[in-house]
């Protein structure tokens, strides 16, 4: 049988993996797997819906400008117009219908009338709506109760064919097709009278007044003035590319829907000469187009192609905001606040409502694909995340065929089965607590506790307070480490990587085709099989670290079975080992003050292998505790001879390679210089002192001046009170806590030193700002 090697299959890196040490007992090894949205190599295309932003790196919601509310059937709704409290629908057939829409989630019919032809088009004039109906020509409605709508007549003045309606001032506009435009007179509001038909290009198929000019949407774009409403004038006729449908304004501009030509823009501020602000071609068919006040976003109905929303500040270079697909062709577009009014033939009546930071809360799910290439299944998942507003999370073992909820950060979750189809998913819900922006999700990290058929490296740890070269090997049992396995496990081998020149003969050497780890390895120790979920061994290293430099050791797992051959081998995996132990600290250290230009220091050789150097430390203040302010010389040395004719106190210490320093040694002493009992500084008041303390001191021989100096812990001396020649007695002098610059000095142990000839006396201070 060939040598079954888990070594020789590649562990793949999913996203980012690396092995983790457990927390507390695990059933196996612990892999992560992180996704930050850099790529879509790992989205399952199929179940996301939510926006997988690998430019922004994160999922996100996408933005939903138009939510639905509403919508009411109806036989074949043309086009709509506000009234003061109800919507009034051209509706083919079916004649004229008034919509209660002060709920606009669910619109109903206030009232339906049937009209004496086709409902193509309505204008409201106080309690009036004029119909355009077709060949019947024009319709009056009293609709000053939207409940009961009430006939007033139709009028017939031999009109082609009545295709669209508008109002200014007394009169009434009819776009009567080839027929050109009949003017009414509806000054009697509920008796037009027939005035005149004005001439058009070709066909007049819509009519719309702005600012006392009616438009006409014929082959061209006509513009007529109405300083006479009854009389139109023509300002100007501009040729438009394709077929003009309808016309609407915002501010200067018009907006010509022109079918499969698309929406056309035109400055209008100089009606003599309107100017093509930009062509809008996405479309198979634009119906009609409306504009916010502003002029910058638009609201086009394009037949089969249903809503679309544009923002049109620059017509050249517009962005289509969003889009709603229709059953039924879109003719026509009514904007009231944010409502949006579809009229959509055959499908009614549909209801959108505008909002510019909207966020589709339906498309609202991410999801993986199988993240775990591995054949060892997977027991237990925890999962961490980086995310914003709220956000419910689900995993699986069995590529969804059961999903399990888990919480983020709270340790791991347990399947009732184990798999190897590892996914995860992510649903977003928006609260209002998220803000315009909605759930964010910038990470997910799953945490793969599986059941590895190799023994897992999880340590490789140095053994505390030891002279070094050691490490614990610790490591998870295999998978089938117990009763029943699959494979019936007898041992665990160790084997360290040896990369030197020669090799012991035990050594084994990655050649093409061994199945082992690369490098060269030598075969350390085996520890039974108990059926144990953890196992541990202390093994040498190849050196220890220290101070210069960190010296790796590498080892595997080799697990054994009963079939020969059969073995699984864990990845690699590296320690060090340090000499933890403290030295000694040096013997033989002596200090003698006797030399009259200096002091001389001496102490034995170190016997220790790893010995570095010694250190020296000095202060003014005996006891004071080794540190870096008081390192004074460091010396490979036994001796050292200080210069300095200050009685210093000292203390040594040695380091070794690791760079541990032994405690200072404990010095024999000369007999430092004696002084006689002429000389007695005896205290200062206050101490500890903020600033100003007063030193007190006597003399028995005036013979001689006195000085006293001020040092800090370091020895530097900061003040000095020099050749004061003093009568016999006690005496005190003041010190104000400041350097001889007049600075004042930090908090800290001062020194202070009286002498007189070769006599001096020391105390310490404390000052304490």
């Amino acid at each position: 049988m060939k040598p079954i090697s888990l070594w020789q299959k590649t562990l793949t890196t999913i996203l980012g993996l690396m092995i983790l040490l457990p927390s507390g007992i695990c059933l196996g090894e612990i892999l992560t797997i992180e996704e930050e949205f850099s790529s879509t190599l790992y989205r399952d295309v199929t179940s996301t819906t939510a926006d997988w932003d690998t430019t922004a790196l994160n999922v996100h919601l996408f933005p939903q400008i138009l939510t639905t509310r509403g919508n009411l059937p109806t036989t074949n709704a043309f086009q709509a117009v506000m009234g003061p409290t109800h919507l009034f629908l051209a509706d083919g057939s079916a004649g004229l219908r008034s919509i209660d829409i002060s709920d606009p989630d669910s619109p109903t019919t206030a009232h339906t009338l049937v009209c004496a032809g086709n409902a193509e088009d309505v204008a409201i004039g106080g309690n009036y709506a004029y119909v355009a109906v077709g060949s019947a020509g024009l319709q009056v409605i009293n609709i000053s109760n939207p409940e009961n709508m009430t006939d007033e007549g139709s009028f017939d003045p031999d009109l082609a064919f009545a295709k669209a309606v508008a109002i200014y001032s007394n009169a009434l506009y009819i776009a009567e097709s080839n027929s050109g435009v009949a003017v009414f007179d509806i000054s009697s509001p509920a008796n037009p009278v027939f005035v005149r038909h004005v001439s058009t290009t070709s066909w007049a198929r819509h009519v719309a007044v702005s600012n006392g000019n009616l438009f006409v949407s014929d082959n061209n774009l006509l513009i007529f003035d109405l300083t006479d409403p009854l009389d139109p004038s023509l300002t100007s006729d501009t040729p438009i590319d394709g077929t003009a449908l309808k016309t609407s304004f915002a501010g200067d501009r018009a907006f010509v829907a022109c079918g499969a030509s698309g929406l056309q823009i035109f400055d209008i501020s100089n009606l003599l000469s309107p100017s093509l602000l930009g062509q809008i071609s996405e479309w198979s068919n634009c119906r009609h187009a409306t504009a916010t006040t502003s002029g910058d976003t638009v609201y086009a109905a394009v037949d089969t192609e249903g809503l679309t929303i544009l923002e049109v500040s620059d017509p050249e270079n517009y962005d289509i905001l969003d889009t709603r697909s229709t059953v039924g062709p879109a003719f026509h577009v009514v904007l009231q606040d944010d409502l949006i009014y579809l009229s959509t033939g055959s499908e009614g009546l549909r209801i959108y409502e505008f909002d510019p930071i909207g966020l589709n809360s339906d498309d609202n799910q991410a999801q993986s694909i199988d993240l775990y290439t591995d054949d060892d299944p997977v027991a237990r998942v925890a999962l961490t995340a980086a995310y914003s507003d709220s956000i419910a999370f689900q995993v699986t073992v069995n590529g969804g065929t059961t999903w399990h909820s888990i919480i983020p950060e709270n340790g791991f979750f347990q399947f009732p089965e184990t798999g190897t189809d590892v996914r995860w998913r992510a649903n977003l819900v928006a609260t209002e607590a998220g803000g315009e922006n909605g759930p964010i999700l910038d990470m997910v990290r799953l945490s793969l506790d599986r059941l590895s058929s190799y023994g897992s490296i999880s340590s490789v740890e140095d053994i505390a307070n030891d002279d070094g070269r050691e490490v614990r090997l610790s490591w998870q049992a295999s998978r089938h480490d117990a009763q029943g396995g699959e494979h019936t496990i007898t041992e665990y081998s160790i084997y360290r990587r040896y990369d030197g020149a020669a090799q012991s003969a035990s050594a084994k050497s990655s050649q093409p085709g061994a199945p082992y780890p690369p490098g060269q390895w030598d075969y350390l120790s085996t520890v039974p099989a108990d059926f144990e979920s953890q196992y541990s061994l202390v093994v040498p290293t190849l050196a220890d670290s220290n101070s210069t430099g960190t010296n790796w050791t590498a080892f595997f797992v080799r697990t054994r079975t009963t079939v020969h051959g059969v073995f699984f081998d864990s990845p690699p995996d590296s320690g060090y080992s340090v000499n933890n132990l403290q030295p000694a600290a040096p013997t033989g250290w002596f200090v003698d003050y006797s030399p009259a230009n200096g002091t001389q220091l001496d102490w034995n050789p170190s016997d220790d292998p790893q010995f570095a150097h010694f250190r020296v430390y000095r202060s003014l203040v005996q006891d004071t505790p080794v540190q870096p302010g008081t390192l004074f010389a460091v010396t490979t040395e036994s001796d050292y001879f200080d210069e300095t004719e200050s009685h210093w106190y000292y203390q040594l210490t040695q380091v070794n390679h690791e760079g541990h320093e032994s405690q200072p040694a404990h010095p024999g002493l000369s007999d430092a210089p004696q002084s006689s009992s002429k000389l007695h500084l005896m205290r200062n008041v206050p101490n500890p002192f903020n600033p100003i303390t007063v030193l007190k001191f006597s003399l028995a021989d005036d013979s001689l001046p006195v000085e006293l100096d001020i040092f800090d812990v370091r020895g530097k001396r900061v003040r000095s009170f020099t050749a004061m020649d003093l009568p016999v007695g006690e005496h005190q002098i003041r010190w104000d806590g400041r350097d001889s610059a007049g600075r004042g000095c930090a908090s800290g142990v001062y020194q202070a030193r009286l002498r007189q000839g070769q006599e001096q006396r020391d105390i310490k201070m404390m000052l304490v700002r």
